[in-house]
């Protein structure tokens, strides 16, 4: 088109444009462009496709297939006669080929071929050959090949289960593994909901977990629940589900299910036999068994065993995995002991009392005997725990009974920590339990003759908490923390709760210690863990915002200027048309419009993207501009008053801040119900205040504070690194107001200077 309109020139159409500013224009296009007559002659070239295809000798008059290094001439020969042909009737081709250059190699292409002039009244055929180098394209579409095979290949042999399913519950996809937790057939299970394979008392329970996922107030959530496996068998599956957006714009769930059946019965175990051995039930020397909610026994302790033994009755009739109802039943008739041992029991797994206890006799041919039965929920389990103490003793000797007791809860009240009594007149050690000895290495008589402040790592401050508990007027606890050392040398970190007490006329001191090295390690984890959290945080928000400014400049600069040229071709088109028929005319027209429009819409995302006012104008006409586009866009009468001088922000500083008011204004639309909005920014000498206040319903503490305020919280975090704050002014039904707060000379803090490790 631009040789056509030079040629116009030179016939005197047009002298307002000189000739050379269509050459200048055509040699300096950034991608080949060659005009070839009908026989495939190169009639010209642009200085981009005179470099690809060489200068010396001149390829001008030389056949286009002729003229350069192809990879396949002949096959490259026939396209472009089947596109010359085709570029004849007025049909623009498209076709790929390789070229190779001496300095950049093999050079894949995508030509374009249109004729731009031919009989009967323009003269022979020239056609305009455009080529644009598809090598990144190439190598792209390559890798999303390879990463799909790859990510099909991932979901089909995963070894737990996965499916895609519709936000109804529909089954789209599903792999083998799934396909075998359920007992179906893989395809079987194509187009049925998910609810199929799940007991019908837990159907739904999660849907209101699905929704959030699906609103996007939560990325995914984590459950355990039972499955149907073959319709009948019940299975345990730890489900794990997100979601995603399809090609059509649709979302879909990613639902992932791992058999956890095992798991769960070695829990269950596991959990019986570790209350049992961590001192959780009342009395160890008791006889303890653990049942389930068919009356199963699943745990027993060493005193039951033994007891069993001496009464000899077989271990397999109250072992492991009997059922110690049926027992209870089948002696019922018989026993009304038994018969209450049952109906205790089985009011207690039904819910219908809270606990039940009985006393009864169970004497042997050498001696009577009583025992105490006590019968508790095990709600972990839905079952019971069963005690039966040997209150014999108490018959016989209560007074002395009472005494032991009160001394043994006093001085082992937790078998866990160690437990040491300290003489408070000469601070030496008079008793000390079997965690003390393996806490600190000692035995007890080695202990006997050693000072409570020898155990500290600091003696003297030891001395001086000794001294405060002395002082207390009544028996109260005293807490604190320090560092004990062990027998072997090494320290570690304590708490103690210590008290004073009388015993047979003597001052002592007893004193529960805990080692406590694991939660202080853990504290100290966890706050670094805070801190790198945060320094992620901080720099995910400067990478972002990078990328949406490097996203705005692409789009104002390569879509805007690409549409402006578009434009501007419509427009020369128009004028070269004298008098066009209606119909171009009106295509012409709606062209233009479209054009324009479409110029509005790149406008409108670079500016969403990044706004130029913030960089070239500043925070405040930025936060300005932006108060206009949320008028417009909610029709929320927004006032804007602006109290400041030149604010001076770092880009960064003033990025937070504006991105902030954004949030602020997008809950506002969201949440308060508003129907004015008043945006103040005021200036001191130190801080910068902007104030946003709405006429809405407003915002309760509570809301405020629940975690999934999850808005509230990154808007926090933006300030954090400047040393900024964000709070709220509100009443239920009066509206709100969100004060943030920014040090006008503030740095980062030490905690985003620090590296991640």
């Amino acid at each position: 088109r631009l040789l056509d309109r030079a040629a116009g020139l030179q016939a005197g159409h047009d002298p307002a444009l000189p000739v050379g500013l269509y050459r200048h224009l055509f040699d300096r296009q950034h991608h080949f462009l060659a005009l070839l007559d009908d026989e495939g002659r190169i009639l010209d070239l642009n200085q981009y496709a005179r470099s690809w295809l060489g200068a010396s000798p001149s390829p001008i008059g030389c056949i286009f297939w002729e003229s350069a290094g192809w990879t396949d001439p002949d096959r490259v020969a026939s396209r472009i006669r089947r596109a010359l042909r085709r570029a004849a009737a007025r049909t623009t081709t498209h076709f790929e080929s390789t070229l190779t250059l001496p300095r950049r190699g093999r050079l894949p292409l995508r030509f374009t071929v249109q004729q731009v002039s031919g009989p009967p009244q323009d003269g022979p055929y020239v056609f305009l050959v455009e080529g644009q180098p598809i090598t990144e394209q190439k190598r792209i579409e390559e890798a999303l090949r390879a990463s799909q095979a790859i990510i099909r290949s991932a979901f089909d042999h995963a070894p737990i289960g996965k499916a895609l399913v519709t936000p109804e519950g529909i089954i789209q996809e599903a792999n083998e593994a799934l396909a075998r937790f359920f007992g179906h057939d893989r395809l079987d299970l194509i187009g049925r909901p998910l609810d199929d394979f799940t007991p019908p008392d837990g159907r739904g329970k999660e849907r209101v977990l699905i929704e959030a996922v699906l609103e996007g107030e939560r990325e995914s959530f984590q459950i355990e629940k039972p499955f149907l496996h073959d319709g009948e068998e019940l299975r345990w599956g730890l489900m794990s589900v997100t979601a995603i957006t399809a090609r059509s714009s649709s979302k879909l769930l990613v639902v992932q299910i791992q058999d956890v059946t095992e798991r769960k019965r070695y829990e269950e175990a596991l959990r019986a036999s570790q209350l049992l051995n961590a001192g959780i039930l009342a009395s160890l020397p008791d006889l303890i068994a653990v049942l389930n909610d068919r009356g199963e026994i699943v745990a027993i302790n060493q005193a039951w065993e033994t007891k069993a033994q001496e009464r000899n009755a077989p271990l397999t009739r109250t072992g492991l995995g009997v059922n110690y109802l049926e027992l209870c039943r089948q002696a019922s008739n018989e026993d009304d002991v038994a018969r209450r041992a049952l109906e205790g029991i089985e009011a207690v797994l039904q819910g219908q009392q809270p606990a039940f206890e009985m006393e009864y006799p169970c004497h042997t041919e050498d001696a009577p005997a009583w025992y105490a039965m006590k019968v508790v929920p095990f709600r972990e389990r839905s079952g019971v725990v069963i005690a039966h103490t040997d209150i014999t003793r108490r018959y016989l000797t209560e007074q002395q009974l009472r005494q032991s007791e009160e001394r043994y809860r006093m001085l082992f009240e937790s078998v866990k920590d160690a437990i040491v009594v300290v003489d408070a007149e000469t601070l030496r050690i008079v008793d000390a339990n079997e965690s003390a000895q393996t806490m600190y290495g000692y035995s007890l008589e080695e202990l006997r003759r050693m000072k409570a402040p020898d155990l500290s790592a600091d003696p003297e401050q030891a001395r001086q908490t000794i001294e405060h508990v002395k002082r207390q007027d009544r028996p109260t606890l005293f807490l604190n923390q320090g560092r004990h050392r062990r027998k072997d040398g090494s320290t570690f970190h304590v708490e103690i709760s210590s008290g004073m007490l009388n015993m047979g006329g003597q001052r002592l001191i007893s004193a529960v210690i805990r080692d406590v090295t694991q939660r202080y390690e853990a504290e100290r984890m966890l706050r670094q863990s805070r801190k790198q959290l945060r320094l992620l945080a901080a720099r995910l928000q400067a990478i972002r915002e990078e990328e949406r400014t490097r996203l705005s400049r692409q789009v104002h600069d390569v879509l805007g200027q690409a549409l402006t040229g578009l434009r501007m071709d419509i427009s020369m088109i128009e004028r070269q048309l004298d008098t066009p028929p209606p119909a171009i005319q009106q295509r012409l027209d709606l062209m233009k419009q479209s054009v324009d429009e479409t110029v509005q819409v790149v406008r409108r995302i670079a500016a969403d993207l990044r706004p130029g006012l913030l960089d070239d104008l500043g925070l405040t006409a930025a936060l300005q501009w932006e108060l206009q586009k949320f008028e417009q866009r909610t029709g929320i009468t927004c006032t804007f008053e602006d109290e400041t001088d030149e604010v001076s922000l770092a880009p960064d500083q003033a990025t937070a801040v504006y991105r902030v008011v954004q949030e602020l204004l997008t809950n506002v639309a969201r949440h308060a119900g508003a129907t004015s909005v008043h945006l103040h920014v005021r200036q001191t000498e130190e801080h910068l205040e902007i104030r946003l206040q709405d006429n809405g319903k407003g915002i309760s503490e509570q809301a405020l504070s629940e975690s999934r305020s999850l808005g509230i919280l990154g808007m926090r975090e933006r300030l954090l690194p400047w040393s900024g704050q964000l709070c709220y002014e509100s009443r239920p039904g009066k509206g709100t107001t969100a004060i943030v707060t920014l040090p006008l000379h503030a740095t980062p803090t030490q905690l985003f200077e620090e590296p991640l490790p």
